[in-house]
């Protein structure tokens, strides 16, 4: 008979933070990438 060990709470925690940290990084993609085109915007509009 062989028995599965649930997770223990260090994995959950890991994956919690690896889950945080790439909804993270897609809001500081997302934010730059909204500010080089407001920046491309304001760029036409000068020239």
């Amino acid at each position: 008979m062989t028995t599965t060990t649930p997770p223990t709470t260090d994995t959950l925690d890991a994956e919690a933070f690896a889950l945080a940290r790439d909804a993270a990084l897609d809001g500081i993609i997302a934010a730059t990438a909204g500010a080089v085109a407001v920046d491309a915007s304001r760029a036409q509009v000068r020239f």
